[in-house]
């Protein structure tokens, strides 16, 4: 019988046959050779899809920039100090669409370097020390903050990641029969 919570009133039964269990341990390697497969097929999605945002032509924006500065002009025509405020405001800031669209990549592909090299630290610090067969046990699945360890105990609240054991499944009953 498990516990679900220290305190709580959850409670889970497992039935299984005598001597094998329905479910296997994920091993630390499997766990983070998944988790980097699968964090950089996300990235990867995340920057191609920064990539396809549509942008607008530069003459497009430029006539843009230019009414909006015509539009300063005309409602500070009085007040030469608050026309330049916030015409320099406004150019201190200006950035056309590709620029903005190149930001986001960079800032991705810096997010991306950034979660990989912790999983490929992790599973450099596991080899190392020997841990690579050891049970997964985690709070988060691939979890992209570098504040949250990936690997816990089950004191601390982790879960242990499991996979079915095929063996456990057997393959000598009718096709009818339900498991």
């Amino acid at each position: 019988m498990f516990q679900n919570e220290v305190g709580s009133n959850t409670r889970y039964v497992l039935i299984h046959r005598k001597g094998i269990l329905p479910y296997i341990p994920v091993t630390r390697k499997q766990y983070l050779d998944h988790s980097i497969k699968h964090l950089t097929e996300i990235q990867d999605s995340l920057i191609n899809d920064f990539r396809r945002i549509p942008v607008r032509t530069l003459e497009e924006q430029e006539a843009e920039k230019k009414r909006t500065l015509e539009k300063y002009e005309k409602a500070y025509e009085k007040d030469p100090k608050r026309l330049k405020s916030a015409t320099d405001y406004y150019l201190s800031g200006y950035q056309t669409d590709q620029q903005r669209r190149d930001e986001r990549v960079n800032k991705q592909i810096k997010q991306k370097n950034e979660v990989l090299k912790r999983y490929l630290d992790e599973l450099e610090k596991t080899t190392r020390e020997g841990l690579l067969d050891n049970p997964a046990i985690v709070l988060l699945m691939h979890s992209p903050d570098t504040t949250t360890p990936i690997f816990v105990t089950e004191s601390e609240n982790g879960r242990m990641l499991i996979t079915e054991s095929r063996a456990y499944m057997r393959k000598d009953l009718p096709k009818y029969v339900l498991l």
